[in-house]
């Protein structure tokens, strides 16, 4: 992931960074959205994100149906029933900005998660069908840099510089 982060910085100019899950607390610049499917996650995230010096997210953000708490800062909250964090950080990043680019989200099985130990995550299988329900809007719009989300949308990464 950090290294398809470094050939995306060198591809284009972003003007907006949103980190997907507890990448956020490893994500060393700033971050303009946070977001997460596990909002309930963000109170001890913010913390050690914070314990490493790393500037705060301006926003948090969230899937309606999953908000189940009252959180204790300002979550802002998207449609988005089914996928996975990194769609709802797709979809918020489209909020924001005319075109994506995706790092780290391959939806490949044999890819893992981030901050898993185990080396696999059968689910992305079942989140796939979630990003096709999505895929009008995604197109033409959004690229990813690996895996099966590279395939979908037609990308890799390159919009032109």
């Amino acid at each position: 992931m950090w290294a398809e982060i470094e050939a995306a910085k060198r591809q284009h100019v972003f003007d907006v960074v949103v980190a997907v899950g507890s990448v956020g607390i490893d994500y060393p610049g700033h971050i303009d959205c946070w977001v997460t499917y596990h909002a309930n996650r963000f109170p001890q995230w913010v913390k050690k994100r914070e314990a490493k010096q790393r500037p705060p997210a301006k926003q948090y953000w969230t899937a309606r149906s999953t908000l189940k708490y009252k959180p204790i800062f300002r979550i802002n909250q998207i449609e988005c029933y089914g996928g996975d964090s990194g769609l709802i950080g797709t979809l918020v990043a489209l909020r924001l900005a005319r075109r994506v680019t995706l790092a780290g989200i391959p939806m490949d099985p044999e890819r893992g998660q981030y901050d898993s130990a185990e080396s696999r995550w059968d689910e992305a299988l079942n989140h796939r069908a979630a990003w096709e329900r999505h895929l009008p809007e995604l197109k033409g719009r959004v690229t990813s840099m690996s895996g099966w989300t590279k395939q979908l949308l037609n990308g890799g990464g390159t919009f032109g510089k």
